[in-house]
């Protein structure tokens, strides 16, 4: 096998990671949306980041559950 097939091979597996890294999150986001309603979008507005907002709805919804 040459090296630029390998090459391509890499390139096309680190696309196909980051694509379902990409759908993942969108998931996820969107099951917190429509679980949480406007407290989504409050807590998202009020905190330090997204990410962080998310991740404290995260934490809210599995002590709740």
């Amino acid at each position: 096998m040459s090296s630029g097939i390998i090459i391509a091979i890499i390139v096309a597996a680190v696309v196909v990671i980051v694509l379902v890294i990409g759908v993942w999150m969108a998931v996820r986001r969107r099951h917190l949306r429509e679980r949480f309603g406007p407290e989504y979008e409050r807590a998202v507005e009020s905190g330090d980041s997204r990410t962080a907002a998310e991740r404290d709805l995260r934490e809210r919804e599995q002590r709740h559950d």
